[in-house]
Parts: structure tokens; sequence; C-alpha cells
């Protein structure tokens, strides 16, 4: 993607393919890298000027549908590749967090395994 400090010709055209679907759909964001999974988007506040890296998953889903929003970015938070931030009852990245890549964060669980 890169070369030094500089991008490559087809890393500049996918950062400004990035920059125009974020404009689109994500118009506070600073830049959404894709492919970017978000599911229970309202139940969302991405914050001002957010940045994440490819491959990034956020998911919310409240325990009562009128719980509002359960995953909130502050002000100029920067996500790395391959984040899955998940809630369903509250998760609050402070202004100015920066997360490495392939990191989890999650308020809820699947479960436990007993073992067979």
């Amino acid at each position: 993607m890169t070369t030094g400090n500089k991008y490559t010709f087809g890393g500049l055209l996918y950062m400004m393919a990035c920059l125009i679907r974020t404009k689109l759909f994500y118009n506070k964001a600073r830049i959404i890298r894709f492919p970017f999974d978000i599911r229970g988007k309202r139940w969302i506040d991405l914050g001002e000027n957010l940045t994440t890296g490819k491959g990034c998953r956020l998911e919310a889903f409240p325990k009562e549908e009128n719980d509002g929003k359960v995953m909130i970015f502050g002000k100029g938070c920067q996500i790395n590749d391959y984040c899955h931030i998940s809630a369903m009852h509250s998760v609050v990245i402070e202004d100015g967090v920066l997360l490495a890549g392939k990191v989890y964060v999650s308020d809820n669980s699947h479960g436990f395994y007993r073992g067979g």
C-alpha cells in the first residue's frame, strides 16, 4: 500500500474512494477505511472525526429497545485495522483514544463453555 511514507497510486485511489464513501455515509467521521461493518447503527454514536482502519466491526444491540445509544465515541478517536467492538449495555470510547489493530472490546459475552 505504501512505499516509505508515500502512498502508491493504487493506495491513493483506495484512500480517495474511502474518503468519498465516508463523507457520503458517515459525514461526521474523518475517514473510514473499507471494508467496515456496522450493525445496530441507530444505537451507535460515532462522535466527530473518527478514523478507522480496514475490517473494523461495530455491533450494538441493547437489552431494551429504548436504551438509546449504547456505544459512544468521543472526538478524534482512531481505531486501527480489524478491531471489533460490541455493546449491549454501555461502551464509551472517550476523546482522543487510539486502539491498536485486532483489539476486541465488549461489555457482553456469548455465555460459558462447560466442556463436553
